[in-house]
């Protein structure tokens, strides 16, 4: 998506919306995951009903860094860095599970940032196993975010006995059942969860 189609022709993609800062979302980010797209080398700032989510890009040293409210203090670099942008997007994708952030760019994962393993210990506290129900583009800090919307089959998330490995809408994955159970089976990633199976299925 390029920022000139969207401000000149006003054209917003299927499933997507617009950022719109300081206007309050009910959103269940433990279910559904977030995706943004965003300008590049740009502020992406997030506050949400537990704490705040931040991607920033550091001019002198060439990196995108995140912070993370009640698990960083400081800027962090990410593991790795991002592949380039997108006629100047950078699209962001945001999943929390019960026990982790997990943040892709360009669709490279970038970071696990496990809360148990955070430099704050108030991380695992605030964060796990805690629901996000609301999300907010910051008015005043966000400078970069355009466009979001839900991301399809969360990673990790244990629906009908199946963890999921983070997929696309229409995307044929195979996945595994439950740590217990040792059946394989391949299923078609719907709107939000896994609704038809192709082959296999998980059994008790």
């Amino acid at each position: 998506m390029i920022i000139r189609e969207l401000t000149v022709n006003g054209i917003v993609p299927q499933d997507w919306k617009l950022a719109q800062k300081g206007v309050e979302t009910s959103y269940n980010l433990d279910t559904r995951g977030l995706e943004v797209q965003a300008t590049a080398k740009s502020v992406v700032f997030i506050n949400t009903n537990i704490g705040f989510i931040e991607f920033s890009y550091e001019g002198s040293s060439s990196s995108y860094q995140y912070k993370i409210g009640h698990c960083e203090p400081e800027w962090i670099n990410f593991n790795k860095q991002p592949p380039a942008a997108t006629n100047g997007i950078n699209t962001w994708k945001l999943i929390k599970t019960e026990e982790a952030f997990i943040i892709w760019c360009n669709g490279d994962e970038l970071l696990e940032l496990r809360f148990a393993d955070a430099w704050n210990e108030d991380c695992a506290t605030k964060w796990a196993g805690v629901a996000v129900t609301d999300f907010t583009f910051n008015p005043y800090r966000d400078k970069g975010s355009i466009l979001y919307r839900p991301v399809y089959c969360p990673v990790e998330k244990n629906i009908k006995g199946v963890l999921v490995s983070g997929a696309e809408r229409g995307d044929k994955m195979t996945v595994k059942c439950s740590t217990r159970k040792r059946s394989v089976a391949i299923a078609t990633c719907s709107e939000r969860w896994i609704t038809e199976w192709v082959t296999g299925k998980c059994s008790g």
